[in-house]
């Protein structure tokens, strides 16, 4: 990455000598810059069929050292490349006759956000913290390198048939896409201070390199609005299908992780659902002034990566363990297999360091788990007071189903043990449960994420509007 430099500058305190004389302290700059290159391409080919062809392509970079809050030395700052990012895109309208329309479209968006370390961190240099002010010297606390991307691609195709009474529409919709991250950190450790006291060093699982993929979020639909004198009635319905998954990811050793790591690809729960949804408005008087509204319809919960990465084994981890600096330098020493509180090993790897350190113990799913969806309803009144001005009131509610529960396997009721502490304040007797030994451990573990149909979550809200052209007031 390029050296980025300003004339705006920062001082500060603390003078790092692995980064400089010592003479006088580092100057922070801020430089950011962007690009943007764009073009369109439109072409009519025939009476009847128009292609839109357009490219975003964008380089840019925060180059950043600070510290501008005071919170960061410069040197624990990090800059942001954001190259290749970008969107392509492409339509095709064809106007078949005055009343059939074909439309079809696809895109493929990219996106990019690696850090880079300032100029001079090595990495040998480790990122401390002092609890006692929150303040952080010495290099950045992690890194998305060498990689941080997304690319998510869409298409679609749609059909319109309008006559005097009726518009249909029915089509296809897609979405895929991918989402793969990295993750370092200098030494694989950070070092904790206490009012200039060694306390404890964090060890981190990297590097890590996981991907998790949207294979389909895929939706076919087919819809109307039906004008029978004064009343419109809208119905529809929208079959979705959505697939996710773990890609296959491999992750390398590190200072604290001995061998190396592969999974997937992991599949995820396939779900498919119907979705119907109905409108009226209704004309009262005749007159257009005053309409009476009413909906209900099923909308799925929006996701794209985010179940498949909750259940991802090559998640980001830490470990705080003990650290007594032995010889004064400031840097925590030791390594897998140390013995503690000898030369060379100054953190408790052996005593607190889990042996399964390096890939994350996550829930799991219900293989039949649904997804979570919600129910709306709504009932408007909407009323012309001036030309160009109306008021309108509406009730809202929105009512969730398919709602998840994260249930702990290894543990029931018979594990606790009640006992009683009374209130200091009056005496009341509160009742308490303590975990049986034997499953003190098991806390955490044999988690299995299932759906709760005993749990209801329902919102009712009420809107008044008063809105003119161009303007709404809530």
């Amino acid at each position: 990455s390029d050296v980025c430099s300003s004339d705006l500058f920062a001082t500060v305190g603390y003078t790092d000598p692995s980064l400089y004389s010592g003479s006088s302290p580092r100057k922070a700059a801020s430089f950011d810059w962007y690009r943007n290159h764009a073009g369109r391409v439109t072409a009519q080919l025939g009476s009847k069929n128009r292609f839109n062809i357009y490219g975003d392509i964008q380089k840019s970079c925060r180059c950043t050292t600070g510290p501008f809050t005071g919170a960061n030395a410069i040197e624990s700052e990090r800059g942001w490349d954001w190259y290749p990012s970008g969107v392509v895109q492409g339509t095709w309208t064809s106007p078949l006759t005055s009343r059939l329309l074909l439309e079809a479209g696809m895109s493929w968006q990219d996106a990019n956000w690696v850090n880079f370390a300032e100029d001079t961190v090595t990495q040998n240099d480790r990122s401390i913290i002092e609890l006692s002010t929150a303040y952080r010297y010495g290099a950045t606390s992690l890194l998305t390198a060498p990689k941080a991307r997304t690319g998510r691609g869409a298409q679609r195709f749609t059909v319109s048939y309008v006559t005097g009474t009726h518009s249909v529409k029915a089509g296809i919709q897609d979405t895929w896409g991918r989402y793969r991250q990295f993750r370092s950190s200098n030494g694989d450790i950070r070092a904790v201070f206490i009012n200039g006291v060694a306390a404890t060093a964090t060890i981190l699982n990297t590097p890590v390199n996981f991907e998790d993929d949207l294979k389909a979020d895929l939706g076919i639909f087919a819809q109307d609005s039906w004008t029978i004198n004064r009343l419109t009635v809208n119905y529809g319905a929208r079959w979705e299908y959505f697939a996710s998954a773990v890609d296959e990811e491999t992750s390398g050793v590190g200072r604290f992780v001995s061998t190396e790591r592969k999974f997937g690809p992991i599949a995820m729960p396939t779900w498919t659902s119907i979705a119907p949804r109905v409108g009226v408005v209704y004309d009262l008087f005749g007159n257009q002034k005053t309409a009476v509204k009413f909906s209900m319809g099923r909308y799925e919960q929006a996701g794209t990566t985010g179940f498949s990465n909750r259940y991802n084994p090559l998640a980001l981890q830490t470990q705080s363990v003990s650290w007594t600096d032995l010889n004064g330098d400031g840097v925590p020493q030791g390594e897998l297999g140390c013995t503690y509180q000898t030369p060379g090993c100054e953190i408790n790897v052996a005593g607190q360091l889990p042996k399964s350190f390096g890939v994350a113990s996550l829930p799991t799913f219900d293989p039949k788990i649904k997804r979570m969806y919600n129910v709306e309803t709504t009932v408007s009144v909407q009323q012309e007071v001036l030309p160009g001005v109306s008021v309108s009131a509406g009730w809202y509610r929105r009512n969730y189903k398919n709602m998840w529960r994260r249930t702990n396997t290894g543990v029931t009721k018979n594990d606790f043990t009640p006992f009683t502490l009374f209130s200091p304040i009056d005496g009341t007797p509160i009742t308490y449960y303590n975990i049986s030994a034997a499953k003190v451990a098991q806390i955490g573990t044999n988690l299995v994420d299932t759906n709760a149909p005993d749990r209801t979550d329902t919102y009712n809200g009420y809107e008044y509007t008063f809105t003119e052209i161009g303007r709404a007031h809530v």
